[in-house]
């Protein structure tokens, strides 16, 4: 819960920022000195009126951050749970830096993404390929997190998703250079960061190869089946046993049996 609420003031922030942002933006946007009648500013679009523009980055930011919040559920349940028992290098961040910096990265993804769709349009490679590797993004979470628990191969497979991300980022940048040098230099902290990502996700499937939870893992032996005691029919865990047998009607057997 705690992170689901930074990641709303951190989006909210993002989105009272961005606004002036826009908003001066749309005031340096060169119009031709001949286009002064009203037919020509029309022709010139609502792209380059301060509102449009404002509502335009409150879309694709807001959107941007909100999507990226898809696999928050299982990382919240997963950080307390199996992945707190993975083990980790010593360079790896607190659990809590992750939230704030993903959402700054993906505020970053979203201004960049239109900027380059309002010199390009739509349906440009550019924007193709930006969408494409967001949704990559976006399945990232619910596979490494979200499959973790249940599938013993969900680290690894978090580590090729980072490869692939990479490259698509690597590309990104480069066509986006192409087009406004400003949208390629807003991707280079999330290139960096990604870098880092995929190193960390590479680290911790080399710590923990076999298994999520290291169940299989030799290096820390077999695991141990937990000890039960046959009473009034059924097996309870040796541990549960109270101190006091009156506790239970009927005796308590000595028979011993594995989990």
């Amino acid at each position: 819960y705690n992170c689901i609420k930074m990641r709303l003031h951190l989006f909210f922030g993002i989105v009272l920022m961005a606004i002036p942002c826009a908003a001066f933006q749309s005031r340096t946007l060169v119009i031709p000195r001949a286009a002064t009648t009203r037919s020509l500013y029309q022709k010139v679009g609502k792209a380059n009126r301060p509102q449009a523009l404002t509502k335009e980055v409150a879309i694709w930011v807001g959107t941007s951050v909100l999507g990226g919040m898809v696999g928050t559920p299982a990382v919240v349940s997963s950080v307390k749970g199996w992945y707190a028992q993975t083990k980790k290098p010593r360079w790896c961040p607190p659990d809590g830096i992750f939230a704030p910096v993903w959402t700054l990265l993906y505020a970053s993804m979203g201004f960049a993404a239109l900027t380059i769709k309002r010199e390009v349009g739509f349906n440009s490679p550019a924007i193709k390929l930006s969408l494409a590797h967001y949704i990559l993004n976006l399945t990232w979470a619910p596979v490494f997190f979200g499959l973790g628990p249940r599938w013993s191969n969900a680290i690894s497979t978090g580590a090729f998703i980072n490869i692939g991300l990479v490259l698509s980022l690597a590309a990104i940048i480069f066509e986006y250079s192409r087009i406004n040098a400003l949208a390629a230099g807003l991707l280079l902290p999330y290139f960096a960061w990604l870098a880092f990502a995929t190193a960390l996700n590479f680290e911790i499937w080399r710590l923990n190869p076999k298994a999520p939870y290291g169940a299989n893992d030799k290096r820390r032996g077999p695991r141990i089946p937990t000890p039960q005691v046959h009473q009034d029919g059924q097996w309870v865990e040796l541990g549960q046993v109270p101190k006091d047998r009156n506790e239970f009607p009927g005796s308590i057997s000595s028979d011993l049996q594995p989990a």
